[in-house]
């Protein structure tokens, strides 16, 4: 096997190389719990990673190390618990040299943490940024936690129905109605529908009954709700594009003016997004159907964000409606893995009591269906495939939903000019649909072309890596897996009204752009250049000390706040990385601050120097 052919293979998000010549690594335990913990990854010993790219310098023997990991991994002073299988650990020769493969899958929940050395507090690992990071206590108990099938039954001692909004209560049973005429739980009063429901329960071997978290979420009064759960927060906001002075013009969140329980929060929210929606009517039967399919998957995606969040954890819900992009986030990561929420058919609720109560009345699915009727209505449109992904450091799930034509003209113009005509016109259709993500989205990865093909995911990895050779999309440093446009493009329409908002909105999960019109979006060409000239010296060297480094950041949030994604473009660092080892400590010695403060979740988040605000607004108005 050749080394190409082996980083083919194992092509993936997480990937680590060990040499090895001394014996099994003591690091391998901390990138196997890391994996693990994470969203599992490929440990390769015997191949050593170098400024020139990956070197293969083999084993002595690798039977040898074989048996030594399996032997650590079934040692529970070693490690906490052993998920390989033999299946999971090949012996390869690459080059003539002699490597160990060990693909660590996701640990289900049950075992999750995987730990070390017998401490959980000290022996946690995670994955971010391609590095091993050890947990902090907090995501450790997080873990503990989601070991539970269930959620939202436990009792909730010292509350009762008086914590409830009776016209919440109310307003579902109207639903209700509606939804399932004639169905035998509509005679209930109203205690009997919430033990029906979920809502109220009694545990059987205690004796022990009352309220539950999921009947105190679903038609709770703000007070009771946030005495249960004092990080709970839910917020919808609408934000004009074209008015960069206003923040959003519209927005409901926690504020003590209405009952802000999700049933209440489903309805206002869902009232907000589908309103002038410009979608046709269709036929069925020959009958008109005002109801369409984009809304049947915005109320999906509305409910999948309300019944699979961790309602316990901070950030809470957040909706965000911009003019060609619809965001949610949730607390919480995915229970399912993400090649298996992409096509359905499983669920693994978070609040199954929740997930009941919307679907008695109509609202969401059981069988995991939510994601493959968003691809459904959206391909219906002709618009960019709806686009899923965990942020593991926030400890959220994001959904967006772009209103953008999958294949833009503007996009197909620009790609014209970078190919030439007669190669554009060679290419396949998949080709032509990644060289656009790469041209939109500012990056194209095999995760995010799998939610727009039904290519094979280890076809589509052969197919970035074919199109890199021959010159139709490049690398992107450091950041295996990633691939964007060569820089040459042309910039004369690259983001037009119709897609800015996506590629910015997009930029916020460390996708990279390929110029200062995609990530780097604002500001004028002076100021861009003012930018580049500051970041210079870490663009052109990968090791800086570390207090240039600190420096150079510093500098440019002076210019004005910037987003994670600019910053990491404009230094060539990954954004994880960056964040963790630069902008936390830079932002607890109060070097640099939020944009907007108090809100570390709003969808325009940036990095401001301290004490920079003035010289941003006296610059802006001498270049106004």
């Amino acid at each position: 096997m050749k080394l190409e052919e082996l980083l083919r293979s194992v092509e993936g998000p997480e990937f680590e190389a060990k040499a090895a010549q001394g014996g099994l690594p003591g690091d391998l335990w901390e990138t196997y719990s890391a994996f693990a913990n994470s969203s599992g990854g490929v440990i390769v010993l015997g191949l050593r990673e170098t400024s020139e790219g990956f070197v293969p310098v083999g084993l002595k023997s690798p039977a040898k190390l074989r048996k030594a990991l399996f032997d650590g991994l079934n040692d529970r002073s070693k490690v906490s618990a052993n998920i390989l299988g033999e299946s999971d650990v090949r012996e390869e020769t690459v080059d003539g040299k002699r490597l160990l493969i060990i693909r660590v899958p996701k640990a289900p929940r049950s075992l999750r943490p995987i730990f070390i050395n017998g401490n959980p507090m000290l022996g946690t690992f995670r994955r971010l940024g391609g590095a091993d990071y050890r947990c902090p206590e907090e995501v450790i108990r997080r873990m503990w936690a989601e070991t539970a099938d269930v959620r939202d039954a436990k009792i909730l001692h010292g509350f009762d129905l008086n914590d409830l909004d009776r016209d919440s209560l109310a307003a579902y049973r109207n639903l209700f109605r509606t939804a399932a005429p004639g169905h035998v739980w509509q005679a209930l009063d109203d205690h009997e529908l919430l033990r029906n429901l979920g809502g109220w329960r009694r545990d059987r071997e205690s004796g022990e009954e009352g309220l539950t978290l999921a009947g105190l979420l679903m038609f709770g009064r703000q007070q009771p709700i946030l005495d249960a759960l004092p990080r709970f927060h839910v917020d919808y906001r609408e934000v004009d594009a074209a008015d960069s002075e206003v923040r959003w013009s519209y927005r409901h969140t926690v504020d003590g003016t209405w009952s802000p329980n999700l049933f209440e929060y489903y309805r206002r929210t869902i009232a907000r997004l589908t309103r002038d929606l410009a979608i046709p009517f269709r036929l069925q039967n020959l009958q008109r159907v005002d109801d369409s399919h984009v809304a049947e998957a915005l109320r999906e995606a509305t409910v999948n964000a309300l019944i699979h969040a961790d309602h316990e954890a901070s950030g809470g819900i957040v909706i965000v409606r911009q003019p060609h992009l619809m965001r949610f986030e949730n607390p919480g990561d995915l229970r399912v893995p993400f090649e298996q929420a992409l096509v359905g058919g499983i669920s693994d609720c978070r609040n199954p009591s929740l997930q009941r109560m919307f679907r008695m009345v109509g609202l969401g699915e059981q069988a995991g269906s939510g994601i493959p009727k968003m691809q459904r209505a959206w391909a219906e449109q002709m618009w960019r495939a709806p686009d899923l992904w965990e942020d593991p450091e926030s400890y959220r799930t994001i959904l967006l939903l772009p209103t953008v034509s999958l294949l833009p003209e503007a996009s197909l113009q620009e790609l014209r000019a970078l190919y030439g005509e007669d190669r554009f016109s060679s290419l396949s259709q998949d080709q032509v649909l990644a060289a656009v993500t790469a041209h939109v989205e500012g990056q194209v990865t095999r995760n995010r072309l799998a939610t727009m093909t039904p290519m094979h995911p280890a076809d589509i990895a052969v197919m970035l890596r074919e199109m890199t050779q021959d010159g139709l999309l490049e690398p992107v440093q450091s950041r295996r897996g990633v691939y964007r446009l060569p820089r040459e493009i042309p910039q004369s329409s690259l983001h037009s009204a119709e897609s800015s908002s996506y590629s910015a909105e997009s930029s916020s999960h460390s996708r990279t752009s390929t110029s200062h019109s995609g990530v780097l979006g604002a500001g004028s060409v002076e100021e861009w250049e003012l930018l580049l000239r500051i970041a210079e010296p870490a663009r052109k060297q990968r090791w800086l000390p570390r207090a240039t480094m600190r420096a150079i950041i510093v500098a440019l949030c002076r210019v004005r706040g910037l987003r994670l994604a600019e910053l990491a473009e404009l230094v060539d660092r990954k954004p994880q990385s960056l964040r963790n080892q630069y902008l936390i400590p830079l932002m607890e010695e109060g070097q640099l601050r939020y944009l907007y403060p108090g809100e570390p979740t709003h969808p325009q988040q940036a990095y401001l120097a301290t004490g920079a605000e003035k010289a941003v607004e006296s610059r802006q108005e001498s270049e106004s």
